[in-house]
């Protein structure tokens, strides 16, 4: 559910025909990725053995700190 709606609203940001559609795709953008950022090591807590659960975790929590760096240089 959260993943199709945040295809949707990237569709609809990448489509959008003026500034009011474009900031109602970035509102539900922001819900969908926002919550799929806290739901996610959640799920890979829930799903890994114990030998593997904190390397996946340690890894997630890594590669979204290096996209934030990369899209800011």
């Amino acid at each position: 559910m959260l993943c199709a709606l945040a295809v949707i609203s990237s569709a609809i940001q990448g489509g959008a025909a003026h500034i009011a559609m474009f900031l109602v795709g970035r509102f539900l953008n922001g819900v969908g990725v926002g919550a799929l950022l806290a739901l996610v090591p959640v799920y890979m807590v829930e799903i890994s053995s114990a030998t593997t659960r904190g390397l996946l975790v340690d890894s997630h929590d890594f590669l979204i700190v290096t996209g934030h760096v990369s899209a800011t240089i």
